[in-house]
């Protein structure tokens, strides 16, 4: 499942860079806010300053799935860069998304299901390193819809590799 989905984001990518002709990232995430999940972006960029993207973060690796309780984050995003100095930046986001619940209860045939909407805004520092194809960046976040397993303030770590 998890390699599949990994493929699934590196075709994406790959496909949409060779039709559009646009330097496209991939970023690897750690978000603090949803049970410390680790989790998968792509962005793409519209112009100067300004990327949408798309991001999956799931429990199913951290803390939530040695409690039996399963969730997934799949959320869109736009950030716009307000401020930039040399190889760091300031940036403003906003995300939208969905969230899906999962909790196995005792029988090994019952599962609890739900789904929520999020939207947060959000501001972060992001620096590109000069010799390296490498971007570090960390967002803080609050939320004006939350999910039942979101905070109203988190923050999000995460790694770009950009393609090509």
């Amino acid at each position: 499942m998890n390699k599949t989905l990994f493929f699934i984001f590196y075709w994406i990518f790959i496909s949409s860079h060779l039709l559009l002709a646009r330097p496209l990232s991939f970023n690897m995430l750690w978000d603090f806010n949803f049970y410390k999940e680790p989790g998968l972006s792509l962005s793409y960029p519209i112009k100067r300053g300004l990327s949408l993207d798309a991001s999956y973060h799931t429990s199913r690796f951290g803390a939530g799935a040695r409690n039996g309780l399963n969730i997934d984050h799949f959320l869109l995003g736009v950030n716009w860069a307000v401020l930039k100095k040399k190889n760091a930046s300031l940036f403003t986001r906003l995300e939208i998304g969905r969230s899906k619940y999962e909790l196995e209860a005792l029988s090994a045939f019952q599962f609890l299901e739900t789904q929520s909407s999020i939207l947060a805004l959000g501001v972060g520092i992001s620096y590109r390193f000069s010799r390296l194809p490498l971007r570090l960046e960390t967002t803080g976040l609050y939320h004006l819809i939350q999910s039942s397993t979101t905070k109203p303030l988190g923050f999000r770590l995460g790694m770009e590799i950009p393609f090509l």
